[in-house]
This record gives structure tokens, sequence and C-alpha cells, in this order.
């Protein structure tokens, strides 16, 4: 469905402001999200420092093909390069349950 002018003109006339420093405000706000999204990039390079998704991928995985006992108890010789990660203890499985849920 799409809207008339006068319907796209609705929030601009509530608040008194003309559109196209609504639209110069979108832009900004759009702008600034993507900013802080990179922000990381900006100043370390391009590494991932947390939140994995490669291993939260192999970490899925690993739930999905042994179950919830084995997950609980895996010792990831493959993260946390070279002493290996405890994975039971060290995440947060809310993501992965889900994932092996959708799968």
């Amino acid at each position: 469905p799409t809207l008339n002018r006068e319907e796209r003109n609705v929030i601009c006339k509530m608040l008194e402001i003309p559109l196209p420093i609504v639209f110069l405000l979108l832009i900004g706000v759009l702008c600034t999200a993507v900013y802080i999204r990179l922000n990381a990039v900006f100043f370390y390079g391009r590494v991932i420092h947390e939140f994995d998704p490669w291993f939260n991928f192999r970490a899925t995985q690993y739930l999905v093909d042994n179950g919830w006992e084995k997950f609980s108890t895996w010792y990831d010789d493959q993260s946390w390069y070279p002493i290996g990660r405890p994975v039971g203890t060290t995440t947060y499985p809310g993501l992965m349950l889900t994932s092996a849920f959708l799968h």
C-alpha cells in the first residue's frame, strides 16, 4: 500500500518541520548509525574481536550433532588458541539453542 502525499506529511505537519529537514535528519541518523556500527573497524581494523559468527556456527552445529549433554561439557580446541575453550562454562547458549531449534 502506498501513502498519498498528505499522509506522508502527517508527521511533518504535527511537528511543524519542513519535509527536507526531516530527510536531512533521517540521513544524519543513518550516517551516525553506520559510523557507530563500524567504529571498531575504523580504530582496530578488520578483526573479529568478539561474538565470532564462525564459532557460533560451529557451536550450533556441535549442539545439533551431539545434543545438550555433550555440548555443555564440550572443550573446543579450535578457539582461544592455543589453550582452547571450555564451551559449556564460557558461553551464553541462547543463540545456539535458538539456532538448533530452528534447524
